[in-house]
């Protein structure tokens, strides 16, 4: 499926939804421990459950963090010098990069992705209301697999100052809405940049819908520009994002 959308600095994807009905102990999670390659982009669907882009696998996973009471108070932190306590946490090597912050609706604690370590090895990190950071542990939880279909090569492309390696884009932003996981990135194919939408619990029927937009200095539609980040709301009661990309 294509769209072609003509925009200055925001495009509008028009999506379709569903509806989801599943209570907590029916999202079908298996436990196990997933084989995360990279943690990137975050998000929170129902009941707890964390969304987990994994550019380097090309995956997405869904993890139930078991953080699911609900907070009367969702209480406002700042944590000073956080590079050295996240560095200080039991689990982690330096140096630690933090890719993605994500809060919990349900209890208001924090959730950080990481790249652990010069082998950049993925982690996540729980930061509670009174501060205090703790490593997730993903040796045994309860979680699901959605694997991207046909990412880009994972290598270096392009010379001098363009280049890059765009497995590293395959996961660019992710949301959940209407029972639906919402996926930015780019792909090998002849339309690189699309957002995915992706029913869940996962199933095997991803639907992508191709990006293109109006470059006016070229003159021409192109679609290998990549979302970075979108939301995604109603405009006048039609399920839809609002996209920024480079």
């Amino acid at each position: 499926m294509r769209a072609k959308i003509a925009v200055c600095g925001v495009i509008a994807v028009f999506i379709a939804t569903g509806s989801s009905s599943h209570a907590a102990h029916k999202w079908g999670l298996k436990e196990g421990a997933p084989d995360l390659k990279s943690a990137g982009q975050l998000a929170f669907g129902p009941d707890g459950v964390l969304f987990v882009g994994d550019a380097k696998g090309a995956a997405v996973f869904a993890i139930d963090t078991g953080d699911a009471a609900a907070s009367a108070k969702i209480a406002p932190r700042n944590i000073e010098d956080l590079g050295a306590k996240l560095a200080a946490v039991s689990g982690l090597t330096s140096p630690v990069v933090v890719n993605d912050l994500a809060v919990n609706p349900l209890s208001g604690n924090l959730y950080l992705s990481l790249a652990a370590g010069d082998a950049k090895a993925p982690a996540l990190v729980k930061i509670d209301a009174a501060g205090a950071i703790s490593l997730v542990s993903l040796a045994k939880v309860p979680y699901l697999k959605a694997t991207l279909p046909n990412p880009p090569e994972d290598k270096l492309q392009g010379e001098g100052p363009r280049a890059r390696n765009r497995r590293d884009e395959t996961v660019t932003d992710i949301a959940y809405a209407s029972g639906k996981v919402l996926v930015s990135g780019v792909t090998a194919g002849e339309a690189p940049s699309q957002i995915r939408e992706i029913a869940f619990p996962f199933s095997d029927n991803a639907v992508g819908t191709s990006v293109e937009i109006y470059h006016g200095a070229h003159g021409r539609l192109e679609d290998n520009a990549t979302v970075r980040t979108f939301i995604a709301m109603n405009i006048d009661g039609v399920p839809s994002v609002l996209a920024g990309f480079t």
